[in-house]
């Protein structure tokens, strides 16, 4: 088995990859990218867990996970059904779609402007069921929904669902990882599900 963690950037994929770490997964990360992304950090927003990624080169072809079996890893969301045959849990991470905005707007508006997948706030959650659906029709990947939100607010009974879905992993140890002082950006009333 293979576990993924997956979403639009900026959606909480990083919090997640670190928790699942924290939770007694092995992240898949390669030096190379690990010493470019502390290198960016000052281009981001302040990310002490880092960014749990593979670099650009490692996820090109559509088998770099049979490297990684057993091992935790992030696929962005339009890659995901387009990964070789295996055995996949992905945890699919879900951001209301303002506070994604706000997170690239804090960043520069043009890069706000580069990196949003849709034209409307409304676009956002069709647009990614869709990416999920698609993940779901296979019958060797299964797909959870995880809300940014509820992960901050309610973090162990998030990672209780998670080990329940097939991820071994203790969700209190999980959940300690979680610091909801990193909950930037947030709107005072979350439109989601």
């Amino acid at each position: 088995m293979t576990y993924i963690v997956s979403g639009h950037s900026r959606s909480g994929t990083s919090m997640m990859m670190h928790a699942l770490s924290q939770g007694g997964l092995e992240p898949a990360r390669t030096k190379a990218w690990d010493e470019f992304a502390a290198a960016q950090r000052e281009n981001y927003a302040p990310n002490p867990t880092g960014f749990y990624e593979l670099s650009v080169e490692d996820q090109m072809h559509p088998w770099f996970p049979t490297r990684h079996w057993g091992k935790l890893i992030k696929v962005l969301y339009i890659p995901l059904a387009g990964l070789a045959p295996g055995q996949y849990r992905v945890v699919f991470m879900m951001r209301d779609p303002r506070e994604i905005r706000m997170s690239y707007e804090a960043l520069g508006e043009a890069t706000a402007r580069q990196r949003l997948d849709w034209r409307t706030d409304e676009d956002y959650a069709p647009l990614m069921k869709r990416f999920m659906a698609a993940a779901s029709m296979r019958m060797d990947m299964k797909v959870l929904e995880v809300w940014f939100s509820d992960v901050v607010q309610n973090p162990l009974a998030t990672f209780e669902r998670i080990r329940d879905f097939g991820f071994p992993i203790d969700p209190a140890a999980a959940a300690r990882a979680i610091d909801p002082a990193l909950y930037r950006h947030r709107v005072t009333e979350p439109q989601h599900r």
